[in-house]
């Protein structure tokens, strides 16, 4: 190859994030979320989530997130959990809206963590979940949050 040449396949290869390992080189950097699905302990550099699978040569994890298309909008709400883990605070707007029962939730503390992180894409997208998280508010606190912001209502 011509030394003024370049090969866009092998610069694409090398800037293209790494969509599959094998499972036994990377299984101590991992954490497991759910059944068969696995997310790295320090997700500064690897996001999202991997799934487990059975190759011929052995297990293998697969990326399970697609190539960023776009810049997701960031959400008004968020999730904090208190100090023991036993509640979560909902904000909106950074207002604090409600705390919620991890226990009635059916979330333990190992969950946890995967939880926060997706409840305010949840509770922005969902408004079934949404309104059974919003539940916990007295009638007259539920009435002044829709007049407050009535794209919750």
């Amino acid at each position: 190859m011509d030394k003024h040449s370049v090969d866009y396949d092998q610069m694409n290869n090398k800037l293209s994030a790494k969509k599959a390992y094998k499972y036994n080189d990377v299984k101590d950097h991992l954490i497991k979320v759910a059944f068969d699905v696995v997310k790295f302990k320090d997700s500064n550099d690897i996001d999202g989530l991997w799934q487990i699978q059975s190759a011929d040569d052995g297990e293998i994890i697969v990326a399970l997130y697609e190539e960023p298309t776009q810049l997701e909008a960031k959400s008004s709400w968020s999730a904090i959990p208190d100090k023991t883990a036993s509640y979560v605070h909902l904000f909106y707007k950074n207002e604090p809206i409600t705390k919620v029962a991890m226990d009635s939730l059916g979330i333990n503390k190992e969950e946890l963590p995967v939880f926060i992180e997706s409840l305010p894409k949840i509770l922005a997208e969902n408004a079934s979940v949404r309104s059974a998280m919003l539940t916990e508010l007295t009638k007259e606190d539920s009435s002044n949050l829709i007049k407050k912001y009535p794209e919750l209502g």
